[in-house]
């Protein structure tokens, strides 16, 4: 959480209110109230009550409010003109984990920035409660229809850390960054911690997927694809995998990377590159035999140049493994070093005809 010298004062006292809450409400389970016949939206109005009944001489004496139904967080204080303070309230029946909101937060209550608690209710007999900042209490994302935070109020820095730590940002700096940025930091986390060898099946790039991300979760023969789509999905695995220009080149990474990233499946993957043997190329007046990959990058030059130019530098640099710059030439230059540090191929200049190539 950022807290400013202006908000610092204020943070102070929702802490301290919070703790009078989680006493009372506990007091109260004590006493014999049975909690677990309240539904969701009742508990969070006996926080809400309890806030406000708690927080008598502070800013927050009575100005908490519950949210519409579904808006995020629960409960929210306008306590400061544009900078306002937030409580998601969450319940479970046995531990202290349950599900968080969407990453998206399209129903996200304005002015909150990071000044969000979870305020948690653990239905046993009597009642526990805790409260948390939110972005310590996060500690995954888990990939449902939509990717979501998962909450645990056991989170510790040390064994736990937070997703936040983890992905080495900040819970602000995350939700203010545009999605594509959002997504980009997320695919880059689930692939630390799934392992190379794992591909992602499926990440959304919105909150309700559309047509085309829907379209991942179907899975689609190579060889049923139109002519077109079957060259853009070879021109990217072309850039993106230089060992397949190896004379016994691994398959596997292309294999993830095809159904994970396009829901395509084949039987016969070598072929997409090597099928119909060598082929002639003609360079500075001599003719050659070049293996049939080398042919793709003749065939398709103007699009492949497309392709390199467009694909983003977080996946260059996740499949190169390298740092990548945006800038074109430094791209094409650093591709074909790699092709050329991969092939095996004899008394052909490759680098100086993949450069006169793609000039």
């Amino acid at each position: 959480m950022i807290i400013s010298k202006e908000t610092e004062p204020f943070d102070k006292e929702l802490q301290s209110t919070l703790d009078k809450s989680k006493a009372q409400i506990e007091e109260k389970s004590n006493a014999g109230f049975d909690f677990k016949k309240l539904s969701g939206t009742a508990f969070e109005k006996v926080v809400c009550d309890s806030l406000n009944e708690t927080s008598s001489g502070t800013s927050f004496h009575n100005k908490f409010e519950q949210a519409s139904t579904h808006a995020f967080p629960d409960l929210y204080s306008r306590v400061l003109e544009n900078k306002w303070f937030g409580v998601e309230v969450k319940t479970s029946q046995k531990d202290w984990k349950c599900f968080g909101n969407s990453i998206f937060e399209s129903t996200r209550i304005p002015n909150l920035d990071d000044r969000i608690y979870v305020f948690f209710g653990k239905f046993t007999n009597p009642l526990e409660c805790k409260w948390a900042r939110y972005e310590d209490c996060i500690d995954n994302i888990n990939i449902t229809h939509s990717p979501r935070y998962h909450i645990n109020m056991d989170v510790d820095d040390e064994r736990n850390p937070s997703v936040f730590k983890k992905m080495e940002l900040s819970y602000f700096d995350f939700q203010n960054s545009d999605i594509g940025i959002r997504m980009e930091a997320l695919r880059s986390y689930k692939r630390k911690e799934l392992g190379d060898d794992v591909a992602l099946w499926w990440l959304p790039e919105n909150e309700e997927p559309t047509a085309e991300d829907e379209g991942k979760l179907v899975i689609k023969l190579f060889s049923a694809l139109g002519v077109e789509k079957k060259n853009r999905i070879r021109n990217q695995s072309l850039i993106l995998f230089p060992e397949l220009y190896h004379n016994r080149a691994s398959y596997d990474r292309v294999l993830t990377w095809l159904t994970s990233r396009h829901g395509v499946v084949t039987g016969s993957l070598r072929d997409i590159y090597s099928a119909g043997g060598k082929r002639t190329v003609s360079f500075k007046s001599k003719s050659f035999r070049l293996p049939r990959i080398y042919s793709h990058l003749a065939d398709e030059k103007d699009n492949i140049i497309d392709t390199l130019t467009n694909l983003s530098s977080a996946e260059l640099s996740y499949y190169w493994d390298m740092k990548v710059k945006g800038d074109l030439k430094w791209r094409l230059l650093t591709w074909i070093d790699q092709i050329e540090e991969y092939s095996s191929i004899d008394d052909f200049p490759l680098r100086k005809w993949l450069i006169e190539l793609f000039k």
